[in-house]
């Protein structure tokens, strides 16, 4: 009888220790990895569902803004009303994503970018949109520094890169209201800072969704 306890007992322990070392290496092999997760490849807990939908939302302003920049660099259009538009989209989707947050805390005060967001985007569509949109890059830069200093608190490595970003993200405001390239029109300049912020928030959402399971 003992050495029957003693056989099973050995056999739980063989059987979690392979279970852990099999949920280890499934970490680690994504630690790095930029694409998202699918949905269907690991249980979510109802935070991270509610934390995919915001991201999600996230994306696809960001995929707009790609668009519109790639519609100003060959064509010349009032992109004051699309761009305003998106500004209270995004403001929307702060606002929601403060309200559905519960456990979520890097979204703690997003209601408060999500008010600017609005105001800034109601504000957009009658004023110079360089300036504008050069303010509003520099209230990104804000948000960016915030969440890389959430991220750092709880030791998720992904801090370092939206501290980048965030530096991208100054630079890039500040080139659009200083406007340095002559030999572009004003539409061209805001279409190519449109695309390279567009592609640079769209990777940091791909990372911070891939690496939830490593901070939620």
């Amino acid at each position: 009888m003992s050495i029957l306890v003693f056989y099973n007992y050995i056999g739980d322990s063989m059987y979690n220790d392979k279970e852990k070392s099999k949920k280890k290496n499934t970490k680690k092999g994504r630690r790095f990895f930029f694409l998202p997760i699918k949905d269907s490849e690991r249980v979510l807990s109802a935070t991270e569902k509610k934390y995919f939908k915001i991201l999600n939302s996230e994306l696809i302003i960001n995929y707009l803004l790609i668009i519109v920049g790639i519609l100003l660099c060959f064509m010349s259009f009032s992109s004051n009303i699309y761009l305003g538009i998106l500004f209270i989209v995004y403001g929307l989707i702060k606002v929601w994503a403060f309200m559905l947050r519960n456990d979520i805390t890097i979204y703690n005060i997003s209601i408060v970018y999500g008010i600017i967001n609005i105001i800034l985007g109601i504000i957009m569509m009658f004023v110079n949109v360089n300036i504008m949109l050069g303010v509003w890059f520099i209230l990104m830069v804000i948000e960016n520094l915030e969440l890389a200093i959430r991220l750092k608190k709880v030791e998720e490595k992904s801090w370092n890169f939206v501290l980048m970003s965030s530096i991208l993200t100054l630079f890039i405001g500040i080139l659009i209201m200083v406007n340095p390239f002559k030999n572009l029109s004003v539409d061209q300049v805001i279409g190519i800072f449109l695309i390279l912020y567009g592609v640079l928030c769209s990777t940091k959402i791909f990372m911070l969704k891939n690496r939830s399971y490593n901070f939620m």
